[in-house]
C-alpha cells in the first residue's frame, strides 16, 4: 500500500506543477482580480501550504494519516477546481486558500504514512518518494509546454486528476 501511496505522489505532483506555475499568471489575466491580487492569491496559498502544517500535522496525528490524505486531496481538487472560476480578488484569495489548506494537510499526512512502514522499508520509501515528487515538478509542467493548454485548461486537468487520486486513495485500507 505505501507503494501505490510513493506512486500516486507523482501522480498528484505532476497535477500540481501543471497547474501552479500558471496561477499568478491566469489570475493577472482576470479582469477584476488583476496582477497584484494575482501575487496576493500566492501569498495567501504558500502562506498557508507552508506554515499551515504547524496546525494540520498535528491534526493529521489525531485523524490518521490516511484521513488526512484523503481530506487534503479532497480540498486540493476543490482548490484547483475553483481558480478557473474565480472572478474576483476575494474569490481568488479564497480559491487559493483552500487549495494552500489541502496542501498543508495532505503533505504531513502522507509523510506521517510513511512513517508508519517498518524500520527496514521506511528509508526506501521515503527515497522513493522524493524521487517520484521530483518526477511530478518535472513532467507536469513539461506536459503543459508540450500540450500548449490555456491556463483554466491546466487547472481543470489538475483538479480532475487530484480528484482521481482521491478517490484511489478512499478505496484503500490501511493496515493501521
Amino acid at each position: 500500500l505505501l507503494d501505490r501511496l510513493v506512486g500516486s505522489q507523482a501522480v498528484m505532483n505532476a497535477a500540481h506543477f501543471l497547474a501552479l506555475p500558471v496561477l499568478a499568471l491566469h489570475y493577472s489575466a482576470v479582469p477584476d482580480v488583476g496582477p497584484a491580487a494575482a501575487g496576493v492569491a500566492l501569498g495567501v496559498f504558500l502562506a498557508i501550504a507552508r506554515i499551515g502544517p504547524l496546525v494540520t500535522g498535528l491534526l493529521a496525528d489525531r485523524m490518521s494519516p490516511w484521513q488526512a490524505i484523503r481530506v487534503g486531496l479532497v480540498l486540493r481538487a476543490l482548490g484547483f477546481a475553483a481558480i478557473p472560476f474565480a472572478e474576483t480578488a476575494t474569490s481568488a484569495c479564497l480559491a487559493a486558500a483552500v487549495l494552500g489548506a489541502g496542501v498543508a494537510l495532505h503533505e504531513p499526512a502522507v509523510y506521517g504514512a510513511l512513517g508508519l512502514a517498518p524500520e527496514g522499508k521506511r528509508d526506501r520509501l521515503l527515497m522513493r518518494h522524493v524521487q517520484a515528487l521530483n518526477f511530478g515538478c518535472v513532467m507536469g509542467p513539461g506536459l503543459a509546454l508540450v500540450a500548449g493548454w490555456s491556463t483554466t485548461t491546466t487547472f481543470l486537468i489538475a483538479s480532475s486528476t487530484t480528484a482521481l487520486v482521491t478517490l484511489w486513495a478512499c478505496v484503500q485500507r490501511p493496515l493501521s
